[in-house]
């Protein structure tokens, strides 16, 4: 049941009165849970993850200008090593 990004995995069997009576997974390959708005999720968690992807991200608000450049840097002397390889 392909369905892109946004459809939801769990699927909840209701009853006759529309209660919910249980939540079943129909795509056991991905887990998405619901949306959450930013206060829904604590200040230590937020802080983690951040970290964890990029540790400087407070430091250069959301563009890291010197880890392009090094990006860049490195990208183009590896197909400058390639090329002189040839």
């Amino acid at each position: 049941m392909p369905c892109g990004r946004a459809c939801a995995v769990d699927v909840p069997l209701l009853d006759r009165f529309g209660a919910v009576l249980q939540t079943v997974r129909f795509d056991d390959t991905v887990r998405r849970g619901p949306w959450l708005t930013l206060a829904d999720i604590s200040p230590a968690l937020r802080e983690a993850i951040v970290l964890s992807e990029d540790r400087r991200f407070w430091a250069h608000g959301g563009v890291d200008w010197r880890a392009l450049a090094a990006g860049a840097w490195a990208t183009d002397g590896t197909r400058a090593a390639a090329a002189h390889r040839r």
